[in-house]
């Protein structure tokens, strides 16, 4: 975790410095490996941080306070680059990513965990991946095959009739919709079971997809933002909680990185398939393509659920 804060945070620095377009993707490159590296062995802390019947409600307010810090910063650059520039901005970017490894190293601290012998990573990975994990990992992938980029939904805003000045406040809208949403889902699956609140994420997202293929209106997009925000905000808390009570604790961070597999190769799949669908047969072909599959996720996670006390 502490690698993966400290790749971004002296990564990002470095726009403040760059004269092309090679040295920012450089950059770029840098700060989402250190993402890359952080995020597993994030989540696989978090979890061995708090009860387990208490995971939802503790991924929520991860994802809460995440969100803010998504909304906060953006906002606070506004604010300061009239006075210290764009590059001043790039700069101070160093300030909390330093707070937060200060944090990280002298206040955080592990859970000890029985350690069990080496014996590779792939026997590793076969001690995480039980039938009831596969079968999670399976109903997660058939629902992210179609799960696209929320920047397709301020694309299908415009066409809606939402004016182009207004579309950053869509994409706002959703950001606030997601983080009021996420706390009241963590909380909700501990009370009745992560697989059936990730089900209603999922049949969310289908309404809203449904939602997007209306021909015009403003109601429209109100409506798919909230639906829409809504799914994240349950989507990208419980689905991590739910990983969290597979396999052993000194395995966890292995756990997490099979989810973050599953998840990522889908997701690129996924939106370059609606891409290339929305160009074949429009917006309400592509909108169609992913309210199917999410009910066939749907589906697969209803049976994981009765399947699974989790």
């Amino acid at each position: 975790v502490l690698a993966g804060y400290a790749i971004s945070t002296f990564a990002k620095p470095g726009f403040a410095f760059v004269k092309s377009w090679t040295q920012a993707l450089a950059i770029r490159i840098a700060d989402r490996v250190g993402k890359g590296v952080r995020t597993s062995a994030r989540d696989a802390l978090l979890a061995e941080s708090v009860d387990e019947k208490s995971l939802g409600k503790a991924f929520g307010l991860h994802r809460t306070l995440d969100q803010m810090g998504a909304i906060l910063g953006p906002g606070l650059a506004a604010l300061l680059i009239s006075f210290i520039g764009t590059r001043g901005i790039f700069l101070s970017s160093f300030i909390p990513g330093l707070i937060a490894l200060f944090v990280l190293i002298f206040f955080v601290k592990e859970r000890k965990v029985s350690k069990r012998r080496q014996e590779g990573i792939m026997k590793d990975v076969n001690v995480v991946l039980t039938p009831n994990f596969t079968h999670y990992l399976i109903a997660v992938a058939l629902f992210s095959i179609g799960a696209y980029s929320p920047s397709f939904v301020l694309v299908r805003s415009k066409e809606l009739g939402i004016s182009y000045a207004a579309i950053p406040l869509v994409y706002a809208a959703i950001n606030v919709v997601h983080t009021v949403v996420a706390i009241p889902a963590g909380i909700l699956s501990d009370k009745i079971g992560g697989a059936k609140t990730i089900s209603m994420g999922y049949l969310l997202f289908s309404f809203a997809s449904l939602t997007l293929t209306a021909m015009s209106g403003v109601n429209v997009v109100v409506i798919a933002t909230i639906l829409f925000g809504s799914y994240i905000g349950i989507i990208e808390t419980v689905q991590r909680a739910v990983v969290a009570r597979f396999g052993p604790s000194d395995l966890k961070g292995t756990a997490y990185g099979l989810y973050y597999i599953v998840v990522g190769l889908c997701s690129i799949a996924a939106n370059i398939v609606f891409g290339l669908l929305w160009d074949a047969f429009g917006a309400k072909g592509a909108f169609m393509y992913s309210t199917v599959t999410s009910l066939i996720g749907f589906v697969a996670m209803v049976i994981f659920a009765s399947r699974s006390s989790s």
